[in-house]
């Protein structure tokens, strides 16, 4: 199972795989899983999307806090499971956003190593 956060451009971020889960690399995932997102206000990225993937095998290879140029169907297990959410971050202070230092730039997350 892995969780990637697309962006608009199909630039992907790999938020969360299961393969770094001890235990489960052959196991099957019957829990739920809380994601620890590092959301900044990048208005460059716009909305995104979080894309939960799941296939016995084949998924894309990577690492948490890895990402891709883009991420396609074609990337994907034929017969994966697949379920998309649409996700965005508000400004500091709107809504439930804290006020805080958002000192992070688009640059930041496109800095990010590439998934191997």
């Amino acid at each position: 199972v892995q969780v990637w956060s697309v962006g608009k451009t199909g630039e992907a971020w790999l938020t969360w795989t299961s393969a770094d889960q001890p235990g489960l690399e052959r196991g099957v995932l019957d829990q739920s899983v809380t994601l620890d997102l590092e959301a900044v206000y990048t208005p460059e990225l716009g909305e995104e999307t979080l894309l939960a993937v799941a296939a016995p095998s084949g998924l894309p290879a990577g690492h948490a806090g890895c990402r891709r140029d883009r991420l396609v169907a074609a990337d994907l297990p034929s017969g994966a499971a697949l379920r998309a959410v649409p996700f965005q971050v508000l400004p500091a202070g709107r809504d439930r956003c804290p006020l805080a230092d958002t000192s992070a730039t688009v640059g930041d997350f496109r800095a990010a190593p590439a998934c191997r």
